[in-house]
């Protein structure tokens, strides 16, 4: 670590080898200048990068203060854009139920004018009708008096024709006349009441024709049902498992002989011709 000494070494080392002391010393001056200059450098680089490191960190500090500053204004501009349209919003939906509102009244005060209106017509209809109807009632008495009054004109007439086509009748007092009457109105009745029961004679009639038939056709059914080795009975469901005539008779006459009053039945067994399904699975 002493230079001096160094070279003092390096000179003696040297003048073996024919090179001077002075130029040894001068070689060592300019590795020492050398050396000096590249500590100078380094220094110098060192300083330069610190600096543009600082000058870096203050851009990057600058432009992240004017970064957030944007950002700030930014966030300012639409917190305020966003104010504006929450009041332009508020505005017009304040505007749009204000607008309801008077729709929704117009449109009761529609509803209640024309339910004023129907009720209105309804009453005036009424009264036309009643209006009608009282005058239908009053023409319709006016044509019924001149119903009657034509109909006692005309029994007038009769009764003075009839008087004056038979003058020798004897006169009738008001009891004989009543008598009269009654008698022609039980006859009319007695005629009615026999018209009545032979209308009811005649129905009565018809439905017994009508039975008979239905009984015939269901003769005629069973006979054919019979012939074709069926039930005659449709609506007995055992029908499926009882043997056919057929089957009996042939069971009668394969039956041992033996006595006339045998214990043994005439039928041993049954054969199933059918089973159905369901009956089958219980």
């Amino acid at each position: 670590m002493n230079y001096g000494a160094a070279t003092v070494l390096a000179a003696e080392e040297l003048a073996a080898f024919g090179i001077e002391r002075a130029e040894v010393v001068r070689h060592a001056r300019w590795d020492a200048e050398r050396e000096d200059l590249l500590a100078k450098k380094k220094a110098a680089v060192r300083a330069w990068r610190e600096r543009r490191a600082s000058a870096a960190s203050a851009a990057r500090s600058a432009a992240d203060e004017k970064l957030a500053e944007e950002e700030e204004a930014k966030k300012r501009s639409a917190a305020l854009r966003a104010r504006a349209n929450r009041e332009r919003e508020k505005a017009a939906l304040e505007a749009w139920r204000a607008k309801k509102v008077e729709e929704e009244k117009r449109r009761r005060e529609a509803e209640e004018a024309a339910r004023r209106d129907d009720a209105e017509n309804e009453r005036e209809r009424k009264r036309e009708m009643r209006r009608e109807r009282l005058e239908r009632e009053r023409r319709n008495a006016v044509r019924e008096r001149a119903r009657w009054e034509m109909q006692e004109a005309s029994r007038a007439a009769a009764e003075a024709a009839a008087e004056a086509l038979i003058p020798s009748a004897p006169p009738q007092t008001a009891r004989e006349a009543k008598r009269e009457r009654d008698r022609l109105a039980a006859k009319a009745l007695d005629a009615s009441r026999r018209r009545r029961d032979a209308g009811n004679a005649k129905a009565l009639e018809l439905e017994a024709r009508k039975q008979r038939q239905l009984r015939a056709a269901e003769r005629l059914r069973d006979k054919r049902r019979l012939q074709e080795g069926k039930s005659a009975d449709v609506s007995d469901p055992t029908r499926l498992t009882r043997a056919t005539t057929a089957h009996a008779m042939r069971v009668a006459s394969e039956r041992e002989k033996g006595p006339a009053f045998a214990a043994a039945p005439a039928v041993q067994y049954l054969q199933h011709r059918a089973t159905p399904t369901w009956r089958a699975m219980r």
